[in-house]
């Protein structure tokens, strides 16, 4: 190579290498090996193919666990109306009894009074992020717990209003009203035991698409991290190559420097 060949490419030569160590620091900084997309532009296009997935199924995580609260605050207005509708039976079976007397059916029917209200107020109530979950205004809701359209768990909602669980018109005057509102509370019952064995049945398939998602998700981020993610180790290999190569460039351009001008000054 001649000394002017010499004197021309090293410039081009050191911009290259400049370059080079530029993206190659740029990697090492931001952890990502893939800084633009002129890098890799296949391995660009998979990588935020994978990123999008991962954050769609991370959404979907984040609403089945949602699902799961609204499931819960179903279930806790349940299980209090339980425990209303078991006390309001127990004030049915002593109206029932032919030796209450009417003065007691009138102490028992002012109670059972005030636990009929109560369970419409707590169905008005019971609310999650809005949405009435006890009062048979929303039948059911849908959770979007994986990333297709059609991917979602059906959570069916109970109605715990005294119209909703048959119970209007309790009667504990008479023991003929109180026997009848023995089978509609037992009725009632039913109904919301039932709900609950509902509402348990969607919990567990919510607990399952949340095991699946957090798995996928992890699977799905380590094939991302693996095709745009920088190799430190390499990268470092490369940086010092570049450095060394980068110092070759600039002593021989000082050299061809040199060289011409002892040249220039030979045939003065």
């Amino acid at each position: 190579m001649s000394v002017g060949s010499i004197g021309s490419s090293g410039p081009a030569q050191l911009s290259s290498i400049q370059t080079r160590q530029v993206t190659t620091l740029a990697q090492i900084s931001s952890g990502q090996r893939i800084t633009r997309a002129g890098i890799d532009p296949a391995g660009a296009a998979i990588v935020a193919e994978l990123d999008t997935e991962a954050l769609s199924q991370r959404a979907a995580i984040r609403n089945s666990n949602d699902g799961m609260s609204l499931i819960q605050t179903a279930e806790s207005a349940a299980s209090s109306s339980v425990d209303q509708l078991q006390r309001l039976r127990e004030l049915a079976m002593q109206a029932a009894s032919g030796t209450t007397s009417a003065d007691s059916r009138a102490i028992l029917q002012r109670e059972a009074d005030q636990i009929v209200e109560e369970l419409d107020a707590q169905a008005a109530r019971t609310e999650f992020n809005g949405v009435n979950v006890a009062d048979g205004s929303v039948g059911s809701v849908d959770v979007q717990t994986g990333t297709g359209s059609t991917d979602q768990t059906a959570v069916d909602l109970l109605d715990l209003t005294t119209g909703g669980l048959g119970l209007g018109g309790i009667d504990l005057t008479t023991a003929a009203g109180a026997q009848s509102a023995l089978d509609s509370i037992d009725a009632a019952l039913d109904n919301v035991n039932e709900g609950r064995s509902n509402l348990g049945a969607s919990q567990n398939r919510l607990e399952s698409a949340i095991a699946y998602g957090e798995q996928a998700a992890l699977n799905t981020e380590a094939a991302s991290s693996q095709i745009g993610d920088t190799d430190f180790l390499q990268a470092f290999i490369d940086n010092g190559n570049q450095s060394v190569q980068q110092k070759a460039a600039i002593f021989s351009m000082a050299q061809a420097r040199n060289i011409n001008r002892v040249a220039v000054q030979g045939l003065l």
